[in-house]
């Protein structure tokens, strides 16, 4: 059965993962250091967490107003 606050408990629960993977990505790119070699890796993976975080600022601009 589903209650009326699913999408919303939804939408949450998709915030919540995006952060943590988020965090887990900037935490990766921080202990990579400055070196050359790394500067490519370090240039994607911290695209792919600005990334998640507009997908997590969309989400919050969606749960606004169900909340």
């Amino acid at each position: 059965m589903r209650t009326a606050n699913a999408p919303l408990q939804l939408l949450k629960q998709k915030r919540s993962s995006a952060l943590i993977d988020a965090q887990r990505i900037e935490a990766k790119v921080a202990r990579f250091g400055n070196s050359a070699e790394t500067a490519g890796v370090r240039t994607d993976q911290l695209c792919v967490a600005g990334m998640f975080r507009e997908y997590i600022a969309m989400l919050d601009e969606a749960i606004g107003p169900l909340s």
